[in-house]
């Protein structure tokens, strides 16, 4: 037990030395990055986001170019014109959304509604409990796991 718990102590001791080597000493590793505390280098960062983001492609269907428009009727019943109205409300954007903070989760729902998250699954050991294996997705549905 002694000699398991001295290998333990020594691999954490390797990785400590190794974090201060890649991150640096005194430093944790989750600190906040160097440009978001200037107002300049946030500005540019938040418009080369705003680049990267492409219109999607239009969903709806062209008109032909043989195609006339239709005439406009006043004799068109109420629950037509509202029903036109739920749709217009509801269109999408054409400017996808996306999270800055985390380009890798999904927008999925959950039990409060739909959130912004990640699908986290484990495997835990039957007999004492542990986890033997984890896995994070970006897919909301668990059946392919």
């Amino acid at each position: 037990m002694k000699a398991e718990v001295a290998r333990m102590l020594a691999a954490a001791e390797a990785a400590n030395a190794e974090e201060d080597v890649t991150v640096g000493k005194d430093k944790r590793g989750d600190e906040m990055p160097d440009w978001a505390g200037d107002k300049q280098k946030r500005l540019a960062k938040i418009q080369q986001a705003m680049a990267s983001l492409k219109p999607r492609p239009s969903w709806r269907r062209k008109k032909s170019a043989g195609s006339r428009p239709k005439k406009k009727s006043s004799a068109r019943p109420q629950a037509a014109r509202s029903l036109a109205n739920r749709r217009r409300r509801h269109q999408r954007s054409p400017i996808p959304r996306r999270n800055a903070t985390s380009l890798e989760s999904r927008i999925m729902k959950s039990k409060d509604g739909f959130v912004q998250a990640y699908n986290a699954q484990a495997a835990a050991d039957a007999h004492g409990q542990i986890i033997v294996a984890h896995d994070l997705t970006q897919c909301g549905s668990d059946q392919g796991q």
